[in-house]
């Protein structure tokens, strides 16, 4: 992906311990995006921003939503 494409890390605790259980990735990621700028989580859902991806003109911004099925995390939407 190159410099700056970002990721979003998701950690489950286990125990008195937290443990990291899945890597965050645009599907269309690249160098400089910064994916991963923003997160918010509410229940089986994740919300990603990428301030600078270029959706559409030059470093318009995107978010990415990703849903966890039985702790598989997978992106299914893009928001421009």
């Amino acid at each position: 992906m190159g410099a700056d494409a970002g990721g979003a890390y998701v950690f489950t605790r286990s125990g008195g311990s937290w443990n990291q259980t899945a890597k965050l990735t645009a599907g269309d990621g690249a160098a400089g995006d910064f994916f991963g700028y923003s997160v918010s989580v509410d229940g089986g859902a994740a919300l990603v921003g990428a301030m600078r991806q270029d959706a559409g003109a030059t470093d318009t911004g995107a978010a990415y939503i990703f849903a966890n099925d039985s702790g598989s995390w997978s992106q299914t939407a893009k928001l421009t």
